[in-house]
């Protein structure tokens, strides 16, 4: 039996709701302008139809401030881990994020999805402070992977035989185009033209967004823009306890098969299990995984465990869309 509805409680707030609201707004006005003018300018049919990007807006840290709603979530979600994983690269190797930079980034293992999905950031920068980051990704049709297209792929067993990895790389450094880069590109891609043309979309979608927000932060005022955002987070937040509070508390398990590597004698290496089980207690949900692959073979080329913090989040998107 349902637990009953949650009382909504009042918050206090750093900035009057309602220029909360119109910031909000305005923030995801400007993530649909993105991706409207990202799938205008791309030369392939992978984003001008298939909208196989992400157009996004985040803070200093990662945090996402918006998201384009024409884009595919498995894009647009893993915006903020594509950011997390540049900052964490770029301070292993000692450097840092300068104006007028675009960065280029798709390393598995570093916020982005597979190989062939690229993000391309804008950093933005009020005077020598860096306050957000304006992102697009999107699936490009050849990385120099094992086998032309992005089929192939489905057979690798490292993500060497995804493609060309880029981490962190600056491919405009600060307001100079890295034509190295660029080159590297254009001679281990088998369709160059098309190729980097939908990179070079990305890019201008990136800094038309960077202008954007950058205006948007001038027009409020930091400290406004700042608490407004800390406002609409938390509020997301209660939103969310409240709706998980009014699920009975329990264990939930749920058990399904992939097909794993039916072409391989050995058995274990056939219909892999995935077994998932929700513990609800209050106001708080814990998502248990440990019984993936219990006693199987684990595939190398499933980077599984960046992306479970994601899969969750939008399945409970899906739950929950209003929130």
């Amino acid at each position: 039996m349902s637990k009953g509805k949650t009382p909504v409680k009042i918050a206090n707030t750093r900035v009057d709701p309602i220029t909360a609201s119109v910031i909000t707004g305005a923030l995801e006005s400007i993530a649909i302008e993105m991706g409207h003018k990202l799938m205008r300018m791309s030369y392939s049919s992978i984003i001008r139809e298939s909208e196989d990007f992400g157009a996004a807006l985040t803070d200093a840290d990662g945090r996402q401030l918006c998201e384009c709603k024409m884009s595919t979530p498995l894009q647009s979600g893993p915006i903020p881990g594509y950011i997390r994983g540049i900052l964490r690269t770029l301070a292993t190797r000692g450097d840092k994020v300068e104006p007028g930079d675009v960065i280029m980034h798709n390393d598995p293992y570093g916020g982005a999805s597979h190989g062939p999905d690229f993000a391309f950031c804008v950093p933005v920068f009020l005077g020598k402070k860096l306050v957000g980051f304006s992102v697009t990704t999107a699936h490009h049709l050849d990385v120099g992977a094992l086998t032309p297209g992005s089929c192939g792929i489905v057979d690798a067993v490292d993500t060497y035989a995804e493609g060309l990895t880029f981490k962190a790389v600056k491919i405009v450094a600060r307001g100079h185009s890295n034509e190295a880069v660029w080159q590297i590109l254009r001679s281990n891609i088998r369709a160059p033209d098309l190729v980097v043309g939908d990179m070079e979309a990305q890019i201008a979608s990136a800094e038309i967004g960077a202008l954007r927000l950058k205006a948007l932060i001038q027009q409020y005022g930091e400290e406004t823009f700042a608490g407004a955002f800390e406002d609409r987070m938390e509020h997301s937040e209660r939103m969310m306890r409240q709706a998980i509070a009014d699920l009975p508390d329990g264990e939930y398990s749920a058990t399904t098969y992939i097909d794993g590597f039916p072409d391989i004698p050995d058995p274990k290496y056939h219909d892999l299990p995935i077994k998932v089980t929700l513990r609800i207690k209050g106001d708080e949900i814990e998502v248990d995984l440990t019984c993936v692959f219990h006693g199987y073979v684990a595939i190398e080329s499933m980077n599984m465990w960046p992306r479970i913090p994601r899969a969750c989040g939008h399945r409970f998107h899906g739950m929950w869309p209003p929130l």
